[in-house]
């Protein structure tokens, strides 16, 4: 990828040979006007953050001192679907008159389910197997189909 004064353009992975995503940032030329403008032709939406607000400071501690917000944080929907979670927030930097972002996205866990139930006829020839189902539907007389089959499907698991 690349970078120059004014942007840093690079890829991300959490982990290795897990998914990638691209993150660029850019610095300078705070005109908000064209700021909002690209940002809305893009199709980005912006993301909030905790913390202090104002990631700019000019004349901390004096009568002139002057505070920003200058930066952000702007994903695609489709980003932010690759994630659980996300957890942002502006970080003290005492050394700079910048206020750093932090950004943790947070891999969703896809829990594995059980597979969906599916009944084979040809178990009615074990004798158990038909006393089980034969059990399970006279018990679940009154529920719809597919809850009966459920329900058999579990007394059989």
């Amino acid at each position: 990828m690349g970078y120059s004064n004014n942007h840093i353009d690079i890829n991300i992975s959490l982990d290795v040979g897990s998914l990638a995503w691209r993150f660029t940032g850019y610095y300078g030329y705070p005109e908000r006007q064209r700021k909002r403008e690209t940002i809305s032709d893009c199709g980005l939406q912006d993301f909030p953050f905790s913390g202090n607000q104002f990631t700019w400071e000019r004349s901390h501690g004096s009568p002139n001192m002057v505070e920003e917000k200058l930066g952000g944080i702007t994903a695609y929907d489709s980003w932010l679907n690759l994630f659980g979670s996300v957890t942002t927030s502006s970080l003290l930097c005492p050394y700079s008159d910048h206020l750093p972002l932090f950004l943790i996205p947070i891999a969703e866990q896809r829990a594995r389910g059980r597979n969906k139930f599916i009944f084979d006829n040809i178990w009615l020839r074990e004798d158990k197997c038909r006393e089980i189902v034969v059990r399970s539907w006279e018990r679940s007389v009154g529920l719809d189909a597919l809850s009966r089959v459920e329900r058999c499907g579990r007394d059989i698991g």
